[in-house]
């Protein structure tokens, strides 16, 4: 890895845990370090482990016309739902529909 892309690697995990101990949200912590937000969440998402959560795994469709090889994340308030792989963008296109009319 480049020294400077580890360097700012290093940088945001250090901002993540600044974030996390300081007990603020993401948005109040990032107004009073000059940050945005939505830069922080995705440094968090891209060092986030996978971990347990109420979601079921998505199997691929069958239908490889619905099919994409590719990433997909979808970020609802501090939210983040990672697709990988193989899966459904109907399934995909459900759930954002859900979390849209759960607003």
């Amino acid at each position: 890895m480049h020294k400077a892309s580890s360097a700012n690697r290093q940088h945001w995990k250090l901002l993540i845990q600044e974030q996390e101990s300081s007990g603020l949200s993401v948005p109040k912590f990032c107004a009073q370090q000059g940050l945005k937000a939505h830069q922080l969440n995705y440094y968090k998402a891209i060092f986030s482990q996978p971990k347990k959560s109420a979601f079921s795994e998505l199997e691929p469709n069958a239908d490889l016309s619905l099919t994409q090889e590719s990433r997909v994340t979808i970020q609802y308030n501090d939210l983040f739902v990672i697709f990988e792989g193989g899966y459904d963008l109907q399934q995909v296109a459900t759930l954002c529909n859900l979390l849209d009319s759960a607003r």
